[in-house]
């Protein structure tokens, strides 16, 4: 984990005044904002990533979304931004990202390594016409990436596969989403 400030924030999502290093947000599971942007492409397909076995949260599961936390002083869509471009090398325009709804990601979802996440997540929703194979991404962010239909992905979340980032605050809600989705893509 990078240990930058982060914005503190009140239960509503507003940025109170105060900041903190971000392993002392981990440590005292202090609630801070953080965006997940979920990216299909032309055939509805959802592109999903392996995490690296060094990241310090949830290592080697499949995440069905790119992003992380925002600085200290950055706004939720500069924020999703920069993750998408930093995850997987792809460029966003300010329109690109759709904003979804925000969901709160309690406190008492366990970490083995002590750290308590308390989060808000922004949600977006990314459309664009990609090759991926030629994505690039940092092997101590990402093992692997690759696509899965809608369907595939329900499926999973109704079995509880345990490969899976846990996100069951929100899961039902995107995918409910995603099936809305009319393709429209953005070059």
């Amino acid at each position: 984990m990078k240990d930058g400030y982060l914005d503190i924030i009140d239960a509503e999502g507003v940025v109170t005044d105060k900041k903190e290093l971000a392993s002392i947000v981990h440590q005292k599971g202090l609630l801070h904002k953080t965006v997940h942007v979920w990216i299909l492409n032309k055939k509805k397909e959802l592109l999903i990533q392996k995490r690296s076995k060094v990241k310090w949260a949830y290592p080697e599961l499949w995440e069905p979304f790119v992003g992380g936390h925002l600085s200290s002083g950055e706004d939720s869509i500069a924020g999703a931004r920069a993750h998408v471009l930093e995850e997987v090398n792809l460029e966003v325009g300010p329109r690109d990202c759709v904003f979804l709804f925000s969901a709160n990601h309690p406190s008492d979802n366990p970490h083995p390594n002590s750290i308590v996440d308390n989060e808000i997540h922004d949600v977006y929703l990314l459309v664009k016409d990609f090759n991926i194979s030629q994505l690039k991404y940092s092997k101590d962010e990402i093992s692997e990436l690759k696509l899965i239909t809608l369907e595939d992905f329900e499926e999973l979340l109704s079995t509880e596969d345990k490969t899976i980032t846990p996100h069951p605050e929100y899961y039902p809600m995107i995918l409910d989403h995603l099936k809305q989705v009319e393709v429209n893509i953005i070059n």
